[in-house]
Parts: C-alpha cells; structure tokens; sequence
C-alpha cells in the first residue's frame, strides 16, 4: 500500500490518500480531481502511513543552540558555527 502526502498552502492542511502505483502524472491527475491546485501543493508518495512531527528525542544526530534551537551540526557532524 502507497500513501499519497499532500502539503496543501491555500488551508494550510496535510492531506493523506491512500493509493495504488501509478506514474507521477496519474499523482498529479489525481490531485487535482481531489480539488487541489499543483502550484499551491507540496506532496510525496510513500509506503509509511505515517506522519512524524518534530525530532525524535533521544536522537544524538541532532544538536542544537541552548539559546535559538538552531542547529549546530551540519551533514557530517561537524559543529557549525552561528550567532543568535
């Protein structure tokens, strides 16, 4: 089973199908027969139904500012430097 993701920009809402495969025109049929706009929608299709929110809280990967929650690690690990 594929879900299909929908971040729709025009209510500001994620929208979940589920859907069978097909090619990325048939995606882009079938959203807008859902009564989205392509130009004011992000989406994805994947097997994961479902929605994560946030960083996991015991994930070492991540690091980030005591003062600005930016983060402070860059793709291979090393600490960047910033200024809040």
């Amino acid at each position: 089973m594929e879900y299909l993701f929908i971040l729709d920009f025009v209510d500001s809402r994620v929208y979940k199908y589920k859907v069978s495969n097909m090619r990325s025109l048939e995606y882009e049929d079938f959203i807008i027969e859902k009564g989205h706009s392509l130009s004011m929608v992000d989406w994805m299709v994947t097997t994961n139904p479902d929605i994560l929110s946030g960083r996991p809280e015991k994930d070492d990967k991540y690091k980030t500012c005591n003062n600005c929650s930016y983060d402070i690690l860059d793709d291979d690990g090393d600490v960047m430097e910033h200024y809040c």
